[in-house]
This record gives structure tokens, C-alpha cells and sequence, in this order.
């Protein structure tokens, strides 16, 4: 019951948490039958929200069992449909609760379900896959000893953010070729180790071709901007927000794949422009967007920030207290990068949630059923408002540009214009 409740708002917030949502390949998730999708893990848990969200099973979720301490919680938890995995840092005492976990996934798998499992156990934010644990292959024998369910389906979903440590920037989510248990069964009854490593090694296979992936730590910052800047010069459309474009995975895959394959030196030169193009949009507090639209700032843009105001105010009045707390929240006490956006987007959707319904109970005593379209249209002012606060930047930033030194804007220019031979 709460699954359903909380699903629908989770997905309108993260039409405002993020600026685009790219799906791909979601088709290949069977609409019934056992189902287990496999994913990396570069965040703490906006993976499984976002999947929970933006595909059509209903879905169940492996998650740290640290987190099913209080009685209350664990109802909480339970009716969102997630299920704990301990870790040996949690002690032996509670290493023996995960044989009620598999039991239970067993029986989810039996009922022809469908479960999420983060595939990499361990969260960390980089553009590379890690080794993935046998857990996954684990649950689908599993469910087959127990009780002869041999048409599990597993379907690798890989997902890839453009900044995974804030929001209003894109995210990508994409299925890969999905795999199937039966093909593993011959090689299981004669050795069910081997037939656990292979698909293992096969859902690892399989993940790489939907992420966005950076071979060295160190092109990280360079391949990143590369995409960025080949995003920027696309000039896309705000709407839709979700989008079933398979595209921009590509596209940004084989500009990793153009970098990684140049040679050191050119990789080098690459670099140290990339290091001084970002220390110049930093110093003068720009963007690359502005750089390619060359402070374009028109009387028009001005005409609708001022006419914009009739709704950002609203907007704003409406939505800004939960959020900025949610921001505090976030900024203060979360020390880990890969907590910073999962905490900030929980917190704000909480938050919203109860400020709107302090605000449903107030309207209805002092207002009636007007109340819930006022409502309504207070959230959908909140969206605007935060466009509203983009196009007020971005015009800022191309006043900035416009009065910049010649010098400063044609420096700029020209390590723009380097970075976009290798795109």
C-alpha cells in the first residue's frame, strides 16, 4: 500500500530533482514472471528509486540490513518492499538473518515477482564497474533448488549520471541484453559453482555496454566536460523530461572510448586544457553553456524574467522552506559524496510531502475544496520557479560574459574550441 502511494510522488520529484531522464531498453523487462535486475551501484540508493519509478514491474529491493534496526522501521521498510542483506560488519549474530532473506527471495521469485539488486554490494561514485558479487546468480538458483522456478529472467540496468552529487542534471538508465536461467541449468547440475561464476561474469559483461564508462580515474574530470560540453552544443529541448532515447548513452561512450584511445601525449595536452577551461568558468563564474552561446542575453530574455516573476514568486513562497531545509540537511550532515544527492532528495521529498499536507489540512479549514487544485498548481509553480532561477543565472552569467576582456573570452574560446576536436 505505501509502495503505491509513495511511487507516484517519488516520480514527480524527480522530474524537478533532475534536469533529463534518459530510458532505454526497458522493454526487455518482461511485464510478468520472475525477474531480477542487476545494476552498479554509484550512488547510496537513488538507483533503485529510480528504477522503482520509471520502469513498469513492481519492484522488490535488496538493501544494507543496518537500517532494519527499530521495530518501527522495519514495518516502514518492509512496506516499500525492501529486504535486508547483512554484511559481515554487522556482525555474525545478524550474518544468519540472511538465510530468512533468501528464503524470502525465493518466495518472491516463486510468486513471479520481480527483485532489484544493486550488483556491485559495495556504492561507489566513479564511471567504472567494479566486481560484481555472486549474489544475484546466487538468488536465481536459489529460487530453482527451492522450488524448480527456472524461468527467472536477469536483466542488467546500467545507470550513469552527468553529476552524480547534485541535482538539475541528467541522468541515464539503460537495459542491457537481458539473460536467462535456463541457459544456465545444464552447467548448474553439473557443477553449481562454475554455473554462479559464469553468469556472474556474464551480467558483467553485460552492464559495461549500458553505462558510460572511463577507464582511468584520472580522465575522469576530462572525460567528463568532453560530454558536457558535446551535451551543450545539442541545445536540447527542456521537455520532456523523460526521455526514451538511447542516443546520449552512445554518444558519450564513444567519446570515452575516442579519449581512452588517444595517445598519452595527446591525452596529457587534453587534460591540462580541460584543468584550465573548468579553473576559468570557476573564476569567472559561468558556464559552459554561456561560452558556447556567447553571452547571448536578448531584450526578450529580460522581457521573460520579468513577466516569469508572476510565477516564480509562488513558486518560490510555496516550495523553498522544505527545500532549503532539506539543502541544510544535506550540506551538514552528510560526509560521504555518494550520500550527498540520495540524502538531498529524500529529505526534500519527505519534507515537501509533509509541508503540502500541513498545508492540505490547513486549506481545507480555511479554504475547502479549492484546497487540493491550489495545491496542484503550487507544485507545478515550484517547477517553474526553478527554471525560472536557471534563466535568471544564465542571463546573469551572459552579462558577465559580454563585459569580459577580450582576452579572458578569446583564452576561453579557443580551449573550448581544443576540447571539441576529440568530440
Amino acid at each position: 500500500m505505501l509502495y503505491r502511494f509513495v511511487r507516484p510522488i517519488t516520480k514527480a520529484t524527480f522530474k524537478v530533482f533532475y534536469k533529463h531522464i534518459y530510458t532505454s531498453g526497458f522493454e526487455k523487462i518482461p511485464t510478468k514472471g520472475p525477474v531480477l535486475i542487476a545494476a552498479n551501484h554509484p550512488t547510496a540508493f537513488i538507483e533503485p528509486c529510480l528504477a522503482a519509478c520509471f520502469q513498469h514491474r513492481i519492484l522488490n529491493f535488496i538493501v544494507r540490513g543496518d537500517v532494519f534496526k527499530n521495530p518501527f522501521y522495519i514495518k516502514l521498510l518492509k512496506s516499500l518492499h525492501l529486504i535486508p542483506i547483512f554484511r559481515f560488519r554487522d556482525g555474525f549474530a545478524n550474518l544468519k538473518n540472511n538465510q530468512e532473506t533468501f528464503k524470502y527471495c525465493n518466495e518472491v521469485l516463486r510468486d513471479q515477482k520481480a527483485i532489484f539488486i544493486l550488483s556491485e554490494g559495495r556504492t561507489i561514485q566513479e564511471k567504472r564497474l567494479r566486481s560484481l558479487q555472486k549474489g544475484t546468480a546466487r538468488m536465481a538458483f536459489g529460487a530453482y533448488e527451492e522450488y524448480g522456478i527456472d524461468n527467472t529472467v536477469i536483466v542488467p540496468m546500467g545507470f550513469s549520471y552527468e553529476n552524480a552529487n547534485n541535482w538539475r542534471y541528467d541522468v541515464i538508465m539503460a537495459c542491457a541484453e537481458p539473460l536467462y536461467l535456463k541457459d544456465y541449468l545444464a552447467l548448474y547440475k553439473e557443477n553449481p559453482n562454475q554455473a554462479i561464476q559464469q553468469l556472474t561474469d556474464d551480467i558483467a559483461k553485460e552492464l559495461p555496454e549500458k553505462m558510460v564508462i572511463i577507464a582511468d580515474k584520472k580522465d575522469d574530470e576530462t572525460s567528463e566536460l568532453l560530454c558536457s560540453i558535446w551535451e551543450t552544443d545539442q541545445s536540447r529541448s527542456i521537455w520532456p523530461i523523460v526521455k526514451n532515447d538511447h542516443k546520449k548513452l552512445e554518444k558519450e561512450k564513444a567519446i570515452c572510448q575516442k579519449f581512452n584511445d588517444l595517445d598519452e601525449d595527446n591525452k596529457t595536452d587534453l587534460r591540462h586544457a580541460a584543468s584550465n577551461y573548468i579553473k576559468l568558468l570557476k573564476k569567472h563564474k559561468i558556464s559552459d553553456q554561456v561560452i558556447y552561446k556567447q553571452g547571448e542575453a536578448t531584450v526578450i530574455d529580460l522581457l521573460i524574467l520579468i513577466v516569469g516573476l508572476l510565477a516564480f514568486i509562488p513558486g518560490f513562497l510555496f516550495n523553498a522552506l522544505p527545500v532549503l531545509i532539506a539543502r541544510s540537511i544535506a550540506i551538514k550532515k552528510v560526509y560521504v559524496k555518494e550520500f550527498y544527492a540520495p540524502v538531498l532528495f529524500a529529505s526534500s521529498t519527505f519534507l515537501l510531502l509533509i509541508w503540502y499536507t500541513i498545508l492540505f489540512i490547513l486549506g481545507m479549514i480555511f479554504i475547502g475544496w479549492e484546497t487540493p487544485a491550489i495545491l496542484i498548481g503550487a507544485f507545478y509553480y515550484g517547477y517553474l520557479s526553478v527554471l525560472y532561477l536557471e534563466k535568471a543565472n544564465h542571463f546573469l552569467q551572459s552579462l558577465k560574459y559580454v563585459i569580459m576582456n577580450p582576452k579572458f573570452k578569446n583564452e576561453i574560446i579557443d580551449l573550448r574550441n581544443t576540447l571539441k576536436k576529440v568530440i
